[in-house]
């Protein structure tokens, strides 16, 4: 059933985009700025070297990281952002999207038309924030193929691609890790008990 096939997958891309979400919001609640530098999520300490209005009257900062320069980050165009002060970073900060990085530079557009005062501070960063962009954008073409494969007129392609693949249920996959965890621990329980064995045998001899 062609239709079945993508609505398993979008319970799947579901599944899979809850899982990074709290993956994400642990690493960001349980670790430092320092952490997530060295993780490659955050540039901090930087400087503020421009700043200018952009299209839909958004306010566009150039940002140069002083240190730490040649650890690797993930920092892209296109990402979502923060700017954020690390005097206070749960209450001081500014969510935008990436425009430019390049070396050292970035240039983050935030929906604001003035830089706040805390921004004049010192202990400035930018992080990257949960990507559901990707999500969003996969989920939408799933969403489209479902619609597509039952339009008799133009879903045909559509139709014969999903037959020649098979997607596993949510409840099919997690058996799947449940039985694969148990296969994983009886193997290791073999493991442990097999020398034991063999010392016993020798004992006995």
């Amino acid at each position: 059933m062609p239709a079945h096939y993508f609505k398993n997958l979008l319970a799947l891309l579901k599944i899979e985009r809850e899982a990074d979400l709290q993956s994400y919001r642990k690493l960001s609640q349980s670790t430092s700025v320092t952490d997530r530098r060295a993780a490659g999520l955050s540039w901090y300490p930087i400087a503020i070297r421009n700043s200018e209005m952009s299209r839909g009257d958004y306010l566009t900062v150039e940002t140069e990281r002083t240190t730490h320069q040649d650890t690797a980050h993930q920092l892209r165009f296109g990402a979502s952002a923060v700017l954020f002060s690390n005097h206070d970073a749960q209450n001081n900060r500014l969510e935008g999207t990436i425009t430019y990085q390049v070396g050292n530079r970035c240039k983050i557009s935030l929906k604001v038309d003035e830089l706040p005062d805390w921004a004049n501070e010192g202990k400035l960063g930018i992080e990257l924030l949960f990507d559901d962009k990707s999500y969003s954008e996969m989920q939408n073409a799933l969403k489209e193929a479902v619609k597509l494969v039952e339009d008799q007129k133009d879903g045909q392609l559509v139709r014969i691609l999903s037959r020649a693949k098979s997607s596993p249920s949510p409840q099919d996959t997690r058996k799947q890790w449940t039985g694969a965890q148990t296969r994983k621990r009886k193997s290791n329980a073999r493991k442990l008990t097999h020398p034991l064995r063999q010392s016993s045998e020798v004992a006995a001899a």
